[in-house]
């Protein structure tokens, strides 16, 4: 990893004003910030794989992204888990064709070498022959992740062996994000993860995670849709009403904020949620003593968390999914979303939570498409010569909100619409880019405290 030279760190810093809440526009859409971007952030970040009830049985595999690098998670025969590098270390062809699968070995389809479930370079055609068995085979294994591990099922993969561990990284508030997926119940990935591509730069998606200020967005699905609990509104019309009118008012809730740059917006259970939510199909395990000691009380009150596990992991508690928000180039991303239901779910419950999955944040969910359109159009919007000249507003609660550090919950800030959580994922964006190293970025990276 090639250092950075004092100028271009300097560029870097001027980018994001964090005693001003301005960021420059230029860095949604530039193709040198993005190469930049997979290098320092994508090349050394720990990244979302896959669930392990993905990849059950040794031989199971699923295939990922680590930036633009293809990647296969794969079950090994030890039963560990092994992330490698889908290129043939020969002319580097994908080895693997299929998104998920099983198989015994992989084997590049142009020269024929194969690999074993670890990576290892097992088969060589003419070796004796013509490579007269002078090949180090040992040296020529697929590229692996020198880092795995899984946190309750979640399994997670970085290419920096200097990188902290997988726990430190989350901490408090990334932890309690997969938190309130993964302690619902015996929580299982299921079939088909959704994939689509929009002409976004994946930073306008991170910033719409704890965006409580655009429910003008989705005025036309709050008008043709109810799904909501009654508490949200007590019926249709009213729920319509409060949710077309949300836009510039506060409402009880906080803002999560991590270490490396993990975010998340948490709202709170009114005190008669057992009235509310009794009969209500999705909310069934609320009433289950023992998901609610499993949580504890911070974690259990939340009625809804919106987190976003930096730099691109997207994690809707109430929806049971988690979403990958995939760079494919400075102005395009692949959207993944994976669905999480309790394996001891009835089949009427499994149905509904699927139907909720296809019609709320999906390539066919009303949610994502309307925000959808609005981040291509602010990708597009930081393309003008004159448009870059004037920086985008981040000042929403600059400074304010009281700051809370206990033992209660992550460190948070009492006030849940603002944008306190973009401009902490701004700063930690520049610190990443800025760092020379994991040392460096252990270092120098900014920790919650006071206001943001």
């Amino acid at each position: 990893m090639a250092m950075l030279d004092t100028a271009t760190k300097r560029q870097i810093a001027s980018y994001v004003d964090v005693e001003k809440g301005l960021v420059a526009r230029n860095i949604f859409s530039d193709p040198d910030i993005y190469q930049m971007e997979l290098e320092q952030i994508f090349a050394r970040a720990w990244l979302f794989m896959c669930h392990e009830t993905q990849i059950p049985n040794p031989g199971d595999f699923f295939l990922n992204f680590m930036g633009e690098d293809r990647v296969i998670v794969v079950r090994n025969n030890e039963g560990g888990i092994s992330v490698l590098v889908n290129s043939c270390r020969h002319r580097g062809n994908a080895v693997c064709r299929a998104d998920e699968g099983h198989a015994t070995s992989f084997m590049c389809t142009y020269h024929g070498w194969t690999y074993d479930l670890n990576g290892a370079l097992v088969g060589v055609p003419g070796f004796k022959e013509v490579y007269h068995e002078e090949l180090d085979r040992e040296n020529w294994g697929l590229i692996r992740a020198p880092l795995v591990d899984s946190y309750k099922g979640f399994v997670f993969a970085c290419m920096d062996p200097d990188a902290v561990s997988l726990s430190e990284f989350l901490g408090p508030t990334g932890r309690t994000g997969i938190d309130l997926v993964a302690d619902q119940g015996e929580m299982e990935c299921v079939g088909g993860v959704q994939k689509w591509t929009m002409n976004v730069n994946w930073k306008f998606p991170t910033d719409n995670t704890a965006d409580f200020y655009h429910g003008m967005t989705h005025t036309s699905a709050h008008m043709v849709t109810n799904d909501a609990p009654n508490w949200r509104g007590r019926n249709a019309a009213q729920g319509r009403r409060r949710r077309i009118g949300d836009n510039g008012k506060q409402r009880p809730g906080v803002a999560l904020i991590g270490e490396y740059g993990h975010v998340g917006g948490m709202s709170f259970l009114p005190e008669t949620w057992e009235e509310d939510l009794k009969g209500d199909p999705t909310s069934e395990w609320r009433f289950n003593p023992e998901v609610r000691e499993r949580m504890g009380d911070f974690k259990f009150r939340a009625s809804g968390c919106m987190t976003n596990l930096f730099p691109n992991i997207f994690i809707p508690a109430v929806a049971r999914q988690i979403a990958i928000r995939m760079p494919k180039g400075p102005m395009k991303s692949e959207i993944w979303y994976f669905t999480f239901i309790d394996k001891n779910a009835s089949p009427e419950m499994r149905e509904r939570h699927k139907y909720l999955s296809l019609h709320q944040f999906a390539a066919s969910g009303l949610w994502e498409q309307d925000d959808g359109e609005n981040w291509e159009q602010s990708t597009r919007g930081s393309l003008g010569v004159v448009a870059r000249r004037y920086p985008i507003n981040y000042q929403m609660n600059l400074g304010r909100g009281e700051f809370i550090n206990d033992e209660v919950g992550p460190p948070r800030i009492e006030a849940f619409v603002n944008e306190n959580y973009m401009l902490w994922q701004h700063r930690a964006w520049s610190e990443w880019m800025q760092a020379d190293s994991w040392d460096d970025l252990k270092r120098n990276h900014s920790k919650p405290e006071g206001t943001v």
